[in-house]
């Protein structure tokens, strides 16, 4: 009885200590950004390799610009760093990651191309992670 008392607890510290290593951020799959600009809510997909990310944003006018970036390496940092660049304006997004992956928050700056540096402030942006559980996948 008191080797089964032993084993339980040992099982039960090994499995706590798995579970207390950080999560890994990752930012890989479909978002949908919201904000300020972009006026109403687009999409961006990302692909994030170790912690280096890049992808496609779509613009309000279904313009596709580059991301490029970069994510921290745990959810418990959480931060994150995008810039999007599209032919005649960009934009800076920093924010923070929700602790279970689903959400970043932060603000964002845009940029006109042609008119060099003058970033503005805009205000603050939300992107939620699109989840598709379907076998033949989601359509938006």
């Amino acid at each position: 009885m008191k080797r089964v008392w032993v084993l339980t607890l040992v099982v039960l510290a090994l499995s706590l200590a798995v579970c207390a290593q950080p999560q890994t951020a990752n930012l890989t799959g479909t978002w949908r950004v919201t904000g300020p600009q972009p006026s109403k809510p687009t999409t961006m997909i990302l692909v994030d390799t170790a912690h280096v990310v890049s992808g496609t944003f779509t613009a309000d006018s279904g313009e596709g610009c580059i991301v490029t970036g970069q994510s921290a390496g745990t959810v418990d940092d959480g931060t994150v760093s995008l810039h999007v660049m599209c032919e005649r304006w960009g934009m800076h997004m920093t924010g923070n990651l929700e602790l279970d992956g689903s959400e970043v928050q932060g603000i964002h700056h845009i940029f006109r191309v042609m008119y060099g540096p003058n970033e503005q402030p805009i205000g603050k942006f939300k992107m939620v992670k699109i989840v598709c559980w379907l076998p033949e996948g989601c359509s938006k």
